[in-house]
């Protein structure tokens, strides 16, 4: 239940797929940008040995070019098998065969040319020719991301996608009704997908420091987890980050301990805090915690364990 200036909202659950793939075809800006085109082509993805599936569509982010292919699942259907099973073929499928990349490229390129908004709205974005755009895009951009958009992000689900060999987002997009009223008048939930930005400190950016010269930002997660579970869960992060430099102190190369040209903060103690903002971005740690406190999640508890067995 939601309530809203005294007025009451409660969860709708719709009877299937297709009523939430409608919702999510009509609020696809709202989650991938406004920058984003979706297309509900259901192109089949299917290697030369034949192994394929349908995904349910395709979104185009145009002003950091990349493309999702979007799976739209109900939690009561099975997901771990299902979206396990789905996933592994999108994988074959994409990284095996460059034809299949090239059949959904001029897919969508006939789909963008038929409709003139998306014929507007494409050219606008892009700078150069439409088709060399699309081609570029499906046959050389990396990574692959699956967009898993499901109206409950079960823990089961969380922990399927972990090994599996594709980058995927699951978006969690539940649907309130106003009592009373119904559909006529609702509410939607939801985490848009925001594209990372490389959290990489400023030397790197301006070519300062050269690779090796520094640690790597993900050599600061295990530390990380390990100091909040060693402090019962949270912790302040001046306390945090006193016990990260403690358990890394002796893996630090000397620019980590040097200052940002900016002279804003120690190297190290930059990069961890960016690390920690990777993690809570992935609920690893917590996304409402206090200002200025850390808090480690279930999920991040599972994360540093399977990260303390393969050390």
């Amino acid at each position: 239940m939601i309530l809203i200036d005294g007025v009451k909202y409660k969860l709708w659950i719709p009877e299937n797929e297709k009523q939430l793939e409608e919702m999510v075809k009509e609020h696809f800006n709202d989650i991938f940008g406004e920058n984003s085109l979706y297309f509900d082509i259901k192109p089949e993805l299917r290697s030369k040995a034949g192994i394929g599936s349908k995904p349910d569509g395709i979104a185009i982010v145009f002003d950091k070019p990349c493309f999702y292919v979007v799976e739209i699942e109900r939690a009561e259907h099975g997901v771990h098998d299902h979206v396990v099973t789905q996933i592994s073929k999108f994988n074959t499928a994409l990284k095996k065969s460059p034809g299949t990349r090239m059949k959904i490229a001029e897919a969508i390129y006939s789909e963008i040319t038929s409709d003139p908004f998306k014929q507007f709205f494409a050219k606008s974005k892009v700078k150069g020719e439409l088709y060399k755009f699309l081609t570029d895009l499906f046959l050389y951009r990396k990574p692959i991301i699956i967009a898993i958009i499901i109206d409950e992000a079960i823990d089961e689900l969380k922990e399927a996608i972990e090994e599996l060999p594709l980058q995927s987002k699951i978006v969690e997009f539940k649907t309130f009704e106003r009592v009373g009223v119904g559909l006529g008048v609702h509410a939607h939930l939801f985490e848009p997908i925001i594209e990372k930005v490389p959290l990489i400190s400023e030397e790197e950016v301006t070519g300062r420091v050269k690779k090796g010269e520094i640690m790597p930002q993900t050599d600061y997660t295990l530390p990380i987890l390990e100091s909040l579970i060693e402090m019962g869960g949270s912790g302040r992060m001046r306390d945090v980050l006193k016990r990260v430099f403690t358990k890394m102190e002796n893996q630090l190369k000397p620019k980590d301990l040097e200052k940002l040209p900016s002279g804003t903060a120690v190297r190290w103690k930059n990069k961890a805090q960016w690390e920690r903002q990777r993690l809570k971005s992935e609920g690893y740690l917590k996304k409402d915690s206090p200002r200025g406190t850390w808090e480690i999640t279930d999920y991040g508890r599972k994360l540093y364990e399977r990260l303390k067995q393969r050390k």
